[in-house]
């Protein structure tokens, strides 16, 4: 079921993606770094989306590394403190083993 409606979903898109390259067929003037292009309205609106994705998914990308290396050092810290606690539970039966 799930399946059925992820490709109902991408279907619907699809269409409202092409409804939206139909409105959007005039040409714009595009002028980037290295010169000047005349494109398809269109084309600049997709050049735009895909710039933002690939830089949204570069930020987010850097959070996801960092929070990973965190999550990391605090379960290695979390089984330090663990280990330590079951040391000193562990003198602390033996001091009183060796006192009784």
């Amino acid at each position: 079921m799930k399946t059925a409606l992820f490709y109902l979903a991408v279907l619907v898109l699809c269409a409202l993606f092409f409804v939206l390259g139909l409105l959007n067929r005039e040409t714009v003037e595009f002028d980037f770094v290295l010169g000047k292009e005349t494109l398809p309205l269109i084309f600049v609106m997709l050049i735009s989306f895909i710039f933002g994705a690939f830089l949204t998914l570069f930020v987010f990308g850097i959070k996801v590394w960092y929070w990973k290396g965190r999550a990391q050092s605090l379960e290695k810290e979390i089984a330090n403190d663990r280990r330590s606690r079951e040391n000193a539970a562990a003198r602390r039966d033996f001091e009183q083993d060796k006192k009784a």
